[in-house]
């Protein structure tokens, strides 16, 4: 299935409330707008994110206050679940010399 860019374009810029210029032929300006807007929106959905993952992290902090004891319990629990392993490197698409 082929990605259609004047569909997506059009759907991006409704979204946005975004209607073409008079004399923007070609939509140039249309598709610039658009996804201008669209990464200002996620720049902002980003930022929010951040902003609450970071009041979790405080909260959680504040709940349970760190001491000697509680990072050593974290310690043993880390040491006790198995390690992860890496998959192998896949080689290389490079030819060898």
């Amino acid at each position: 299935m082929a990605f259609d860019t004047d569909a997506y374009i059009r759907d991006l810029a409704a979204v946005h409330g975004l209607a073409p210029k008079a004399g923007d032929t070609d939509r140039a300006d249309l598709t610039s707008r658009a996804v201008r807007a669209e990464l200002e929106d996620i720049k902002t959905r980003t930022q929010a994110l951040h902003d609450w993952s970071a009041a979790v992290v405080a909260d959680h902090d504040a709940a349970k206050p760190h001491t000697a004891e509680t990072a050593a319990v974290g310690a043993a629990a880390r040491r006790s679940r198995p390690a992860r392993r890496r998959a192998a490197a896949r080689p290389s698409a490079r030819p060898q010399r």
